[in-house]
């Protein structure tokens, strides 16, 4: 239910008036004529309708004549106790997500709707835009995505948070709130992947992801959420930090409050940013777009050419000529096989080597057209739960992704079914070549394989995974594992590294070149992070090697995990923990794959000076953090770095 109260000025309603399962009391205009745009606050853990915000509403609805102010209430913390039966985190996220959606039962045909949202209030309001995202069909005209014209998470716990309320662990709310907890991780991986938080002019163009711009503000003496939790994912310029604790920073005793001076700026520039409602962009004629003025350029797009995809480092191929050899036949063969799986373990060099087939192919002149893409197909629920879904935005993404590559016309709405059939229609010598990389999960690879084995001869798909799927289309696919080079290559590949320290090339014997091969498994990833502990941390061969037999006492804990964790820590030790943690949180704002330029990367580093920046960035490229690519003109990290730093 939801409690309609048409005031003058803002008033808090008088007791009995409100009763305790009414979860949405709506402050309005009395004249409905003038009135355009609707803020909906959403308060945090333990918190109240009225008693969280104080006088923010209240400013909020005088300041703002043509905008109504709702308050949305929910059970939480100690509140539970009280309560013989309280909703479930499902519950409360479809709720919330169901009162988004029935705003236009007010009677005022909103035409913005702003959302701010205080602490784990924060989370809620993101899954219920997932869930809202999850089930409406992007081009609904009426849909209530097309207006939202902006999010403000307010001292929010997006990676949990670092100090639990009390009692948390006997309640529910504690899933959500326990530092990096896997529900909340999946509710911002969601996030991320679907919807744009930072739009730049063209976006509205891209048919991919919601255009929602999303602020962000943190206390300066927050005990309840860090840096790393509040910031994660935006940029300096959508986010302020406030003088205050967790909670004074939403009480503003007047309008000079730093906090509330900041927010009603940003509405202000939302607002002017254009007249016509937020979009979930589809390819729909005539479909109107968000302009978004006075902000930093898009991110540089890519061209057709699939190298500009392919963001892999290409300096140190060791032990892996025969091999490509033998996948460039088994492809360029018009009756071979019509799939190509690479299965092995993370970190194992398999992109490394489906870049080197694929160069080899495109050399040759094998197939007249390529794509490259790395994949994405889960999807989350709206409470973080991760699962295949076959019209998830992420697949629709990817098909178009391949479709574009490979310069062939498609439209979003229908691209699954138009691809295998224009494809078909193309000549036999139009060849085309599909690369797939990065297939993460078993769902994944099973979906993947099913739906190309639609796509006929004479055009090939090379696939690089984790996870067989053999039996899944024996008939089509051709399977190769691929867990390292060879024990030759990979002393090899030890000595070329060490040439970038001469006194270390000069000295470093067979035993400790043997010793890094043995603990490395002749994985390549480990091997560069181990020779660039050695020459970046000035440790010896024996001190990190080591450190690594200590590992094998601990299996829980991963080798590549351990290698992170001791570079992140020299990383920190080097350039400061506040400008490692900037220079990485970079690439959390990214799918899997994803690299950016030396000049976004600086921008969305919050790193104000330059120099600071390109020491971090330096020290992260020579402790093998970061990969440096085209000559240092684009950065990415590996996909296992990523999991490490974004989603653990």
């Amino acid at each position: 239910m939801a409690v309609l109260l048409d005031q003058e000025t803002f008033t808090k309603p008088g007791k009995g008036r409100v009763a305790h399962d009414d979860a949405l009391v709506l402050h309005r205009h009395p004249d409905a004529s003038g009135v355009r745009a609707l803020t909906l606050l959403v308060h945090g853990w333990g918190g109240t309708r009225y008693s969280t915000w104080r006088n923010l509403p209240r400013f909020l609805f005088e300041d703002f004549p043509d905008m109504d102010v709702a308050l949305y209430d929910y059970v939480s913390g100690l509140r539970r106790v009280r309560r013989t039966h309280s909703e479930s985190l499902r519950s409360t996220i479809d709720h919330l997500a169901d009162t988004l959606r029935d705003i236009d039962h007010y009677d005022r045909g909103y035409e913005e709707v702003f959302l701010l949202a205080h602490s784990m209030g924060g989370v809620f309001t993101q899954a219920a835009v997932l869930r809202l995202l999850e089930g409406e069909p992007a081009g609904r005209q009426d849909s209530v995505l097309r207006r939202l014209s902006g999010l403000f998470l307010l001292a929010v716990p997006r990676a949990g948070s670092i100090l639990l309320p009390p009692f948390t662990p006997g309640f529910r709310d504690a899933r959500l709130l326990r530092i990096h907890n896997p529900q909340a991780t999946a509710i911002q991986k969601g996030f991320t992947n679907r919807v744009n938080m930072d739009p730049r002019p063209g976006d509205a163009e891209q048919h991919d992801r919601l255009v929602l711009p999303t602020f962000g503000m943190r206390a300066s003496r927050d005990r309840c959420v860090d840096d790393l939790s509040a910031t994660m994912g935006l940029p300096d310029y959508r986010f302020k930090t406030v003088r205050g604790t967790h909670t004074s920073i939403i009480k503003p005793r007047d309008r000079d409050h730093e906090g509330y001076r900041w927010l009603s700026l940003r509405i202000k520039e939302c607002r002017r940013a254009g007249q016509e409602p937020t979009l979930v962009p589809t390819a729909t004629a005539g479909a109107r777009t968000r302009a978004v003025h006075g902000l930093p350029p898009l991110l540089s797009p890519r061209s057709a050419d699939w190298r500009d995809s392919a963001d892999v480092p290409r300096d140190t191929r060791f032990g892996i000529d025969s091999d490509t050899a033998d996948l460039v036949r088994e492809l360029q063969a018009a009756d071979g096989y019509r799939m190509v799986s690479l299965r092995g373990r993370g970190g194992a060099g398999k992109t490394t080597l489906a870049y080197d087939v694929t160069d080899r192919l495109a050399q040759e002149g094998a197939f007249q057209r390529i794509a490259w893409v790395s994949a994405k197909f889960q999807h989350l629920d709206a409470t973080g739960h991760i699962k295949p879904q076959e019209n998830s935005v992420e697949w629709v993404l990817l098909l178009m992704e391949i479709a574009r590559q490979l310069r062939l016309p498609v439209d979003r709405n229908t691209v699954e079914e138009q691809l295998p059939v224009l494809l078909r229609e193309l000549s036999p010598e139009e060849r085309c070549l599909i690369v797939l990389d990065n297939l993460e999960s078993v769902d994944d690879n099973a979906r993947a394989v099913r739906y190309l084995e639609r796509i006929r001869a004479p055009h090939k798909i090379l696939i690089t995974t984790r996870h067989s799927a053999r039996e899944i289309a024996p008939d089509a696919i051709r399977e190769q594992v691929w867990n390292g080079i060879s024990e030759d290559a990979a002393r090899q590949l030890v000595r070329h590294l060490a040439r970038d320290e001469p006194m270390l090339a000069a000295t470093l014997s067979t035993e400790e070149v043997d010793a890094v091969v043995r603990r490395s498994e002749c994985v390549p990833l480990i091997i560069r992070l181990i020779l660039s502990l050695v020459i970046q941390d000035s440790r010896t061969v024996d001190d990190v090697v080591v450190g690594l037999h200590r590992r094998a006492d601990m299996p829980h804990v991963p080798v590549a995990a351990y290698l992170f964790e001791a570079s992140l820590s020299a990383l920190a030790d080097r350039v400061g923990k506040q400008n490692a943690v900037r220079l990485l949180n970079v690439f959390c704002g990214f799918a899997p794959g994803g690299s950016v330029t030396a000049a976004e990367f600086h921008e969305r580093s919050r790193i104000p000076d330059r120099a600071e920046f390109e020491q971090a960035r330096s020290a992260a490229c020579r402790l093998s953090l970061v990969q440096s690519l085209d000559a240092n003109r684009r950065f990415t990290v590996h996909s296992l770095l990523r999991e490490f730093i974004c989603h653990c």
